[in-house]
């Protein structure tokens, strides 16, 4: 499963008359599931190790900025507290190729607020 990511197109040893997509991947089944393009977005994700600036800790719900991945451009997201340092992000519009494993970065505008690493999708 290490030769796989989500959203990868090429190399999945499949030979199509469409473009597929690697959609998601089931570590623990070892499996690998290939959708179209529209599968890969998705709405929300969990995050957890969670850390946050200083002076700043979300309580109950908040609409910030949301990036996840570094050449992505943050998107407006509710994210909410759902116990044990981890925390729902739920976007206003749906992101492409949210990947567990990766960080979601938490923005005020240009400011870092904090952030977390996505868990499950």
């Amino acid at each position: 499963m290490a030769n796989y990511t989500i959203g990868q197109r090429r190399k999945t040893g499949l030979s199509l008359n469409k473009r597929m997509y690697v959609v998601r991947i089931n570590y623990e089944e070892n499996t690998v599931v290939i959708g179209d393009e529209r599968d890969l977005y998705k709405e929300k994700f969990i995050i957890a190790n969670t850390h946050f600036t200083a002076n700043y800790f979300i309580c109950n719900s908040l609409r910030m900025n949301v990036q996840i991945r570094y050449n992505s451009k943050p998107a407006i997201a509710t994210i909410s507290n759902i116990g044990k340092n981890q925390f729902l992000v739920s976007f206003d519009q749906p992101q492409k190729a949210i990947t567990p494993g990766q960080s979601a970065v938490i923005y005020d505008n240009d400011i870092v607020l904090g952030g977390g690493i996505i868990v499950k999708e």
